[in-house]
């Protein structure tokens, strides 16, 4: 299990998508492998920015229609040690999840 910036062992995963059927896939992907999980699930780029600048995140999964340099930026600016991964509509996370080991 990877230890999150903090040097705990939970990690917290910030997930971006307009499409919430989307997000609850995802969220059930993450959490059903991993029990040191927090998992926070967020339908535009403002609101993951602000999360981001408000708490921890150790991994960011977004969607490409979200992504844009400038949300990276805003997110690596608070989080700079967040690992952000761009998703393809109907992409399997599980292959990102593997070097986790969450």
């Amino acid at each position: 299990m990877i230890s999150n910036e903090k040097g705990g062992d939970t990690v917290t995963v910030l997930v971006v998508d307009r499409d919430w059927k989307a997000l609850r896939k995802t969220a059930e992907a993450i959490t059903g492998k991993n029990a040191a999980v927090t998992v926070m699930l967020k339908s535009s780029g403002e609101a993951a920015a602000q999360f981001a600048m408000d708490h921890p995140v150790d991994v960011v999964f977004m969607c490409a229609e979200l992504f844009s340099e400038t949300l990276v930026g805003k997110i690596k600016r608070f989080q700079p040690m967040a690992e952000c991964h761009i998703l393809g509509a109907g992409q399997d996370i599980t292959p990102f999840l593997v070097p986790y080991a969450l």
